[in-house]
């Protein structure tokens, strides 16, 4: 005998709400929503659904400009989760979005929570910029705390374009000998953290 059809409409309707009502974002706990952090593997907690043994969790990092800089889907089994690579260098807008392990597996668009990172603060720009030696062919700074290695490049002051790059674990490089106008910049790198860049200028006579 079959079932009438507004039974069985009914109870589609029912499994659906109920797909849905489980398929639905979590609550998340860490990191606040819209808060900026200086972590770039931010530990993030939610809250446990009832009856849930396995979630999943999506994450999308981008630099204000628009680049995906990581994007990261996973299933875990608890209410907690650590990115197993860095979000972000610098500066990127997080979206992450923590839902029960569906069937249908919900679109990271569909309500994410957003948050910050901004690793400025744990790395800070090299004091002291100075030139010296003959015809100022030698840069210097001060050590910046938990500074690894720098990053040093010069540029054409007349042309912008890049003249020399290179890294260095020293406080101190030598530049390259040309008889244009130069823009230095030294950048620190703490780890995987890319710190603010300080500035110099050599005039062409020097």
């Amino acid at each position: 005998m079959d079932l009438p059809r507004s039974i069985v409409a009914l109870g589609a309707t029912w499994f659906l709400a109920q797909a849905h009502a489980e398929c639905a974002p979590v609550e998340i706990l860490n990191p606040l929503r819209d808060s900026t952090i200086h972590d770039s593997r931010p530990g993030i907690k939610w809250t446990a659904l009832p009856g849930v043994k396995l979630y999943r969790v999506q994450i999308e990092s981008r630099v204000p400009e628009g680049q995906v800089l990581e994007r990261i889907d996973a299933r875990v089994g608890d209410t907690g989760f650590v990115p197993p690579r860095p979000l972000a260098e610098r500066r990127a807008a997080v979206k992450l979005l923590v839902t029960a392990d569906c069937p249908e597996p919900t679109p990271i668009a569909t309500r994410p929570a957003w948050f910050f990172i901004d690793m400025a603060p744990s790395c800070s720009a090299v004091q002291g910029l100075s030139f010296s030696g003959a015809g100022a062919s030698r840069a210097e700074w001060v050590r910046t705390s938990g500074a690894t290695r720098y990053e040093v490049e010069a540029y054409s002051l007349a042309e912008g374009r890049l003249i020399a790059r290179k890294e260095t674990t020293l406080t101190s490089t030598d530049l390259p000998q040309v008889g244009a106008a130069l823009v230095v910049a030294v950048r620190p790198r703490c780890e995987s953290v890319v710190g603010e860049a300080a500035y110099g200028f050599l005039p062409a006579s020097r």
